[in-house]
């Protein structure tokens, strides 16, 4: 008997190992794909789900590359999960055992690419892993014109030899067919069809391969390393305690001292005042209107001479809101003030790296539109003017280090805005890590622009002492400040327009407390009474807030000129 019971036990140990149980399955799947003449394919996906018991995670595999997903006539968000993304049916099933309908939905921008035979090849994905088992898959896939070549099918499990699984046959401009068994749990699928030209007139370019734009955007990279390692690279010097700033500089050109930039008018303004070349007045209205005291003389070096006269001329006083103060702080701008004796003969150009620099982000932009695009023609308007976005933007974001160094915050502001923004896109469009790469890139080589410039040895000076006067000036302690302004009362003002150039005019200011002064020896403000060094700077910051904007305004102010010119011829 108990021979019996043992061939019994081993009888039914041998069907349980024979049969394939399953207790989730797809018990009928039908897949339609329309394919336009961009290249564009919709895919709509109906699917039987058979539970035999309740299961914990439940999903459906689609395409990588799939937008607009939908989930019964719902948008729904997939999780990218290497080559697939995976839509979770649980608000459908909600794990429970028995048979729902399910049905999905989603865009896929390009299924057609180039073979290397040079051959246009429409390919178009009818599995990607699903992890059970498919009883019956039917499929159909729709062109915009007749199908004159015979397709293929490659699957993941049996390669080209998945043929002798399916039936299909075409009809029109459409293909059409089965499976004749059962398709195993993570079995992919791939319709090939050679196509015609005159099918898909326009050029049709792969979304993701984007190998051309990314490549050229690492070589303008590296040749922007590369030069300015070998043309723009100098070694600093150390530090020293100081408390003044180089002997012949003023705040108007601690830029050019630093970083090569342009001559900064506004504060070169606030130096002559606090030297008593000038005094600055500053209105209730936030007018600034500046009274000669003084002409200039030998004791000032040529470029501040220049630019002296040209802002008085034969005038005692000039209003920084008219025309003239704006067109020469344009003009100082784009020079830099007494640095021909601190660079070094054979240095490299800025310009040159900015351009190199720029590169990374025209072909970070045309990336994006290969990515982003849909349909040849669009794609390539989309490539165009990403390209051209990413250009503008990345000029204006290698500015950053200057607002980050200097008072120009909102050169900063404007790259974190701008870098913010490329970061969303690359979001949407699945391509994140190549922005965020490309936004780090390009603050990178801001940092090497700003600080890019081969010096002489008094160049390497004069910086570093520079550089040290900040440091001095964010370090100083509050008792310190104090005994300083009891010694000499104008201690604060003395420095106070090199904070300002500086960006450090706020921590500079608090560090003198509650102390109040009856007045600034270089600005008045048209009203009386005590007020503290903090409350001073705030009034520095108003008359250098409006010079700043006048000069900013008439770029704008060009160009509405021009087109009044325009509308009145």
């Amino acid at each position: 008997m108990k021979r019996a019971f043992r061939l019994i036990g081993a009888l039914v140990l041998c069907c349980c190992l024979a049969v394939s149980v399953s207790a989730l399955s797809v018990t009928q799947m039908e897949s339609h794909s329309s394919v336009a003449a961009d290249g564009g394919c919709q895919v709509s996906i109906n699917a039987a789900i058979h539970l035999d018991s309740a299961v914990d995670k439940l999903t459906f595999p689609i395409p990588a590359k799939a937008t607009g997903v939908t989930l019964n006539g719902s948008r729904v968000s997939a999780t990218k999960d290497g080559d697939v993304r995976h839509i979770n049916l649980r608000r459908i099933t909600g794990g429970m055992p028995g048979d729902y309908s399910v049905h999905i939905a989603y865009s896929l921008d390009d299924v057609i690419v180039t073979t290397e035979e040079g051959l246009l090849e429409m390919q178009v994905p009818l599995l990607s892993g699903c992890e059970y088992p498919v009883d019956a898959l039917t499929f159909s896939v729709t062109l915009p014109g007749p199908v004159n070549t015979l397709p293929t099918f490659i699957s993941g499990y049996h390669q080209a030899s998945i043929e002798q699984s399916l039936v299909f046959q075409t009809e029109g401009a459409m293909v059409s067919g089965s499976s004749l068994k059962q398709m195993k749990d993570h079995e992919t699928l791939m319709l090939h069809l050679v196509v015609s030209e005159e099918m898909f007139p326009q050029s049709i370019v792969k979304g993701e391969d984007y190998t051309i734009p990314a490549t050229a955007m690492i070589i303008c990279g590296a040749l922007a390393l590369v030069y300015w390692l070998i043309t723009m690279w100098t070694f600093p010097t150390r530090r020293e305690d100081i408390t003044q700033p180089p002997q012949g500089s003023s705040a108007g050109n601690l830029g050019s001292i630093i970083g090569l930039q342009g001559i900064d008018l506004p504060m070169l303004v606030f130096s002559w005042a606090q030297l008593g070349y000038i005094l600055i007045h500053l209105d209730r209205r936030s007018k600034v209107v500046l009274h000669k005291r003084m002409d200039m003389g030998n004791e000032r070096s040529e470029w501040e001479r220049r630019i002296f006269n040209k802002l008085f001329g034969k005038r005692q006083m000039v209003d920084t809101s008219g025309y003239g103060f704006a067109t020469l702080w344009q003009q100082a701008g784009k020079k830099t003030g007494g640095v021909q004796e601190m660079v070094a003969r054979f240095n490299g150009s800025k310009k040159v790296f900015r351009v190199l620099s720029a590169g990374i982000g025209l072909f970070g932009g045309a990336c994006l539109g290969f990515v982003m695009g849909s349909g040849a023609f669009l794609k390539w308007i989309l490539i165009v003017l990403l390209a051209v976005v990413g250009a503008l933007a990345a000029w204006r974001i290698l500015d950053w280090a200057a607002g980050a160094f200097l008072r120009y915050r909102r050169k900063l502001w404007t790259a974190l805005i701008l870098g913010g923004v490329w970061l969303i896109f690359g979001l949407i469009s699945g391509e994140f890590m190549l922005t965020l790469w490309t936004v780090l890139a390009l603050f990178v080589a801001g940092f090497l622009l700003f600080w890019g410039g081969r010096r002489t040895p008094l160049g390497k000076t004069n910086r570093q002492q520079v550089l040290d006067l900040k440091r001095y000036m964010l370090k100083l302690s509050k008792a310190d400040a104090e005994n300083l302004s009891v010694e000499d009362p104008d201690y604060f003002f003395r420095l106070a327009p090199e904070a300002l150039a500086l960006g450090v005019d706020r921590e500079y200011a608090k560090k003198f407390g509650a102390l109040r002064y009856p007045g600034c020896p270089y600005l008045t403000i048209g009203m009386d009474g005590q007020m503290t060094a903090q409350q001073w700077n705030a009034m520095m910051r108003r008359a250098l807030e409006a010079m700043d904007d006048r000069g900013q305004s008439l770029g704008s102010e060009k160009f509405l000129g021009m087109i009044r010119s325009l509308i009145k011829g």
